[in-house]
């Protein structure tokens, strides 16, 4: 029994808390440059985090895919029919709340219509409105290029999801070298291809988990992946500050296209994402973490809200005197980190409960956990 590592209803838990733990990051990451980057510690943690952070979620897209049609085993009527209920799902699930949320958060004009439908990271800030939710049409994208791979169950031969995934990151890193239109590519379709890759190599990774935690018993699991955390945690710490040189600007920003060097860009992703999603195995071993698992349900929620909240927190600190005296910047950073963390996590939950819509969400009043 002791060989059973987790039972199918908890296999997931430690998505959850990967969620959790990448919402956290991308929070810190995204509090303001003028303070955050007036401390070393502060700066380099923030390049540090934006060498994986949004590859992690790509990531964790592939570990949680599951197979719903087999190309061979049916018409091309059929696949045709597939794809499109497909499309209208993920239209709900990320379109939906990228065009809703840009445009509550955008002046209404019909000119930020336009910016907004077009997806970009550029387009959004044109708008006015929130520029993160480039992630969203871009994710899309992935999404409908990796299920399209699927279909022909290319997931049965690890190796052939390899060689994609590198053919992928490839396209997507010579196209951010080669052409970039004035508000980026339409969805950042050029970044959806390097999208696609780490959400294949997601796909890889579930299997390779899958593997360890049915081969070993429990106690030699934990020992593992504790490995694992260690061994990634270090490769990411000393090797991600090489690529610093090769970048457009200060840090890996996969919205503009800036990857630095591209051995170096797909070793710190794949380094800091193995690094989250042991430390979160290691967690779904020791205990059941409802309140971490509820944030990773929340995330999307916390992901669109917490900005502004960071924001406005900040600036208010900045100039706030506490018993005489202003507070220093990395007290700043975590205060307003920890508050605007906290807020759109209780904001998000609300949303989720009344509003599911709002998030492309059905309702998930009876699922809050």
């Amino acid at each position: 029994m002791e060989k059973k590592l987790i039972s199918k209803q908890n296999r997931l838990c430690f998505v959850d808390y990967a969620k959790a733990f990448g919402i956290f990051l991308v929070v810190f990451a995204h509090s303001p440059y003028n303070i955050l980057y007036e401390t070393m510690v502060g700066g380099g943690v923030k390049k540090l985090i934006y060498a994986f952070s949004m590859p992690l979620f790509f990531i964790l897209y592939g570990i949680t895919w599951k197979c719903h049609y087999d190309f061979k085993r049916n018409n091309i009527r059929d696949g045709l029919k597939y794809i499109w209920g497909f499309l209208k799902r993920k239209f709900f699930r990320l379109l939906f709340p990228a065009f809703l949320w840009g445009m509550i958060y955008a002046p209404f004009s019909l000119k930020n219509i336009f910016f907004v439908l077009y997806g970009s990271q550029k387009s959004f800030v044109a708008s006015g409105s929130l520029s993160s939710l480039w992630f969203l049409p871009c994710m899309f994208l992935a999404c409908f290029m990796f299920e399209l791979l699927m279909i022909f169950q290319i997931n049965r031969k690890p190796w052939m999801q390899i060689i994609f995934a590198i053919f992928f990151s490839i396209i997507g890193f010579f196209i951010s070298h080669i052409y970039r239109p004035q508000y980026g590519w339409l969805w950042s379709i050029d970044v959806a291809f390097m999208a696609t890759s780490f959400i294949l190599w997601g796909n890889v990774l579930k299997g390779v988990f899958d593997k360890i935690s049915t081969k070993f018993s429990i106690s030699i699991c934990r020992f593992v992946y504790a490995c694992i955390f260690i061994l990634a945690s270090i490769l990411l710490i000393f090797t991600y500050r090489f690529n610093l040189p090769y970048l457009k600007i200060s840090n890996v920003d996969l919205a503009s296209g800036s990857y630095g060097n591209y051995f170096l860009f797909i070793l710190d992703a794949l380094a800091g994402s193995i690094a989250i999603l042991s430390i979160s195995k290691l967690i779904e071993i020791l205990f059941h973490f409802r309140f971490l698992q509820s944030i990773g349900k929340t995330s999307m929620a916390i992901f669109i809200l917490h900005k502004p909240i960071l924001l406005l927190l900040t600036s208010f600190l900045q100039n706030q005197a506490v018993f005489g005296f202003l507070l220093p910047n990395t007290l700043i950073v975590f205060i307003s980190v920890f508050i605007a963390f906290f807020f759109s996590y209780i904001l998000g939950l609300f949303i989720r409960y009344y509003f599911p819509w709002m998030l492309g969400e059905r309702n998930e009043k009876n699922s809050m956990g």
